[in-house]
């Protein structure tokens, strides 16, 4: 059973624990048994793009775009420097239409390092977005469903999910519930 943890709060310094476990392998119990999920679909929100205005709850009405689509706020990299790249970040930058939008990275794939945080949010940390870290690699830093749900619903522009291992993201975003968000 998940527990529930308050949101990690910013801190720039990689931790000193962190720095100790670079060099162990990734450990978590389920990363034994990913050979069984790997034909598995993991069909994401697959009906956002037949949502209408009429259909999305209210917090998606007030963020749709002309057509009645929720916008998309996602983006992820499979190669973490991507987030430096200046097209990719211009890009991101664009589509959020705000000069400073407010990011949530989400680490899962890099097992929440702190040292991948700091790579991947540079760029929009020099420009002082407002950034907030969503870390649930463990189950004692899973947040409530209600304070996930407020964080990347209702307070995020812009979702940064880091690369790494996709299979251990997806599976714990399944199981936290972060993926129905």
């Amino acid at each position: 059973e998940t527990s529930h943890a308050p949101l990690v709060p910013q801190e720039e310094p990689v931790p000193l624990e962190e720095l100790v476990d670079l060099t162990k392998p990734a450990t978590a119990e389920h990363l034994e048994a990913l050979d069984e999920h790997v034909e598995t679909d993991f069909a994401i929100a697959d009906n956002l793009l037949e949502c209408t205005a009429e259909d999305a709850p209210a917090s998606d009405k007030n963020n749709s775009n002309q057509g009645g689509v929720p916008d998309i706020k996602i983006l992820a990299a499979g190669r973490m420097k991507a987030f430096q790249m200046p097209a990719v970040f211009e890009k991101v930058i664009e589509l959020s239409c705000k000069e400073q939008p407010r990011i949530v990275y989400i680490g899962t794939a890099s097992f929440d390092r702190t040292d991948k945080y700091n790579l991947c949010t540079k760029a929009f940390r020099e420009l002082e977005c407002e950034i907030e870290r969503l870390d649930v690699s463990e189950p004692d830093t899973v947040p409530s469903m209600d304070d996930m749900r407020h964080l990347v619903v209702d307070w995020a522009d812009v979702l940064l999910c880091s690369g790494g291992n996709t299979l251990h993201a997806l599976l714990r975003w399944k199981e936290t519930g972060l993926d129905l968000l």
